[in-house]
């Protein structure tokens, strides 16, 4: 699914959003999603409690949260 609030964003504010719904057999689901900012990423207060992670030399966030798990 794609969704994009540019139409109703004030400027600067826009984004769009990708997300992926995979469901095996026996019903394990892993949700993917990724959003693309216009302007500066609005930093959610959940994730001042992230560990810093480097991924092949490039910073980011993760946090899990029971079976949530956020990689920034």
């Amino acid at each position: 699914m794609v969704s994009n609030n540019s139409w109703i964003a004030p400027e600067g504010e826009a984004f769009e959003t990708v997300s992926l719904t995979y469901e095996n057999e026996e019903g394990d689901t892993i949700y993917l999603s990724e959003t693309v900012y216009e302007g500066q990423t609005p930093d959610a207060a959940i994730m001042d409690s992230a560990e810093d992670v480097d991924i092949q030399e490039k910073e980011g966030k993760y946090f899990a949260l029971g079976d949530m798990k956020i990689l920034r």
